[in-house]
Parts: structure tokens; sequence; C-alpha cells
């Protein structure tokens, strides 16, 4: 995994999403996040609306596009590029197969879809032109042919500091159903991190987190428990203990507290033993208008 070439554009979160393509998907190639060499959700809100001739874009006309002000998403770019090398070289198998779960969830207005504007991509819908899914206004277009090699994700830049908006996504792309999201969803959904050298466990009911362990590396029965017993996230190393430790992968204090709730005030310690889980709810976006821009 590499680290984020460029923090000041992309969110800790949409990198998040960009390294998971790697851990989903091996022939994958990110392509890029962000750009201002023209209109569309590669730019940044704030260069967009520096440019009168980019003003008609559809990618700030939106309420949840429009994040001016001092926002923190002001600066940050709100799509990813990722390229299938085998569908340059003819074969559409496998992007096809990503397209054709982010058109299912299109098709049944699948709310893990809320956060994002658009998925242009190439699903085996039965004609030659690539595919763009709406997700403010559930239409489709066509989008260039490029589209036919590479998948383009644009997300509503309210929500790009949102990780359960890119997680969702993600839920979509590995091919979960609904049902599988929202029962990871519940209260009782553990998960057990490593993060700052410290084993964590997260409590989805109470929105906070405590230590399991300080011992990284060592066997212990209170990690064994808890790994057996519930989610390890991002991986397991050889012992079934997580790994890496998030701050190998630009996680900061704030994005911790939002996945996993801030740490418990009372009553935690080194013994561990409470849950946690994503947070699904965040506000509808807004109105739609005719997209003019691919991006």
């Amino acid at each position: 995994m590499a680290t984020n070439p460029q923090p000041s554009h992309i969110t800790a979160e949409m990198w998040w999403f960009i390294e998971e393509w790697e851990r989903l998907e091996a022939e994958t190639v990110y392509a890029g996040s962000w750009g201002d060499f023209k209109p569309g959700y590669h730019a940044d809100y704030a260069t967009s609306k520096k440019h009168p001739e980019w003003q008609p874009d559809y990618s700030i006309q939106l309420a949840d596009d429009q994040v001016g002000n001092g926002h923190p998403n002001e600066k940050m770019g709100a799509a990813v590029d990722i390229t299938f090398p085998s569908a340059q070289r003819g074969n559409f198998t496998n992007i096809r197969k990503y397209s054709d779960r982010v058109r299912a969830a299109w098709k049944t207005r699948d709310p893990r879809l809320k956060g994002w504007r658009e998925v242009l991509c190439n699903s085996s819908d039965g004609d030659a032109p690539a595919d763009g899914f709406d997700f403010t206004n559930w239409t489709e277009r066509s989008p260039d042919d490029t589209h036919k090699w590479h998948m383009h994700f644009s997300c509503l830049r309210k929500y790009l500091n949102v990780l359960s908006v890119f997680q969702a996504m993600m839920s979509i792309l590995r091919g979960e159903t609904l049902a599988q999201w929202q029962a990871e969803g519940k209260e009782t959904m553990a998960q057990v991190f490593l993060w700052q050298n410290k084993y964590w466990i997260s409590r989805g009911d109470a929105k906070e987190r405590e230590v399991v362990s300080t011992k990284v590396g060592i066997v212990t029965p209170e990690m064994n428990v808890v790994c057996d017993v519930h989610k390890v996230y991002p991986g397991k190393d050889a012992r079934g203990y997580p790994t890496p430790d998030l701050t190998t992968r630009d996680w900061t204090e704030a994005l911790v507290n939002l996945s996993f709730g801030p740490v418990k005030t009372a009553g935690g310690g080194d013994g561990g033993g409470a849950l946690i889980s994503h947070s699904h709810e965040f506000a509808a976006s807004g109105t739609s208008g005719p997209p003019v821009t691919d991006s």
C-alpha cells in the first residue's frame, strides 16, 4: 500500500477507498483522483469556482457539491479513476463484473449509493457504448469510450470525508447484498483493529472504542478471544490479529473516531470486550440537473 500522494487534495477516506480497490482486485491500477486542468469532479470546488467558463459544469451545481466558504472539502478532488489493464487489451470480463454490480444497485436505488453522484463504467447491458449511472436523478448516459476500460467514481463533495459513504460503495463492489451490509450495521457488530501500536475493539451501540491490549505482536488470551469472535479490520496477521496499524495508512484520530467511535471515557481499560459498526445514515443529496461533462 502506498502513502496518500496528495493529502491536501485527496481525503483520507477517499484514499481508504483507493487502497481497498487494490485489496479487492489485484489487476486494477489507480489512475488518479485530483486535477485542476478541466472541469468536473476531479477538480476541487475552489478551483472550479475560479474559472468563469467552468460555472455551468454539473459537478458544482447540486447543494451537496457546493462546499465553499472554508468547508474542509473545498480543495479536495471528488473523483476516482480505476483502470483495468485486461479491458485495455479488449477483455471486458473483469470490468463488467464490477460495473454490473453498480448497475444492479442503481436499478434498485440501493441506499448504499447515497453520497455518490455517479459511476461511469462498462456494464454487460447488451450495447456497445460505455455506461454512466447517476444516483441523484437515477438517469443513465453514455460517457466517452475510455470508460470501456476504466471506472470513474464521482462522490458528492459534501461526503468526501465521510468514511461510511466509501465503505458502502465498496460493499457493492465486493458483491455483498444490501441485507449483508445492513446486518453488518447492527449494534452487535464489532471490529478489532490496530491503531497507534495498540489493539482496539469498537462498540456500535455506544459508538465508542477501547484498548484490548498494548502487547502488539504478542499472543494474549484476550486478543485470541476478541479476534475469534469479532471482525478483524482491515486484515489479519499470522496470529489472526489485525494488521496493519492504521497509522501506516494515513488515518488520523478524527478518522478513527468517525469510523469506530471515540475512546471510552468510563469503565474502560485493557480488558476490552466492547462492540461497533458502520454508521450508514447521512442526509440525502440535493436535486439534480443533467450532466454536461464526462469527468
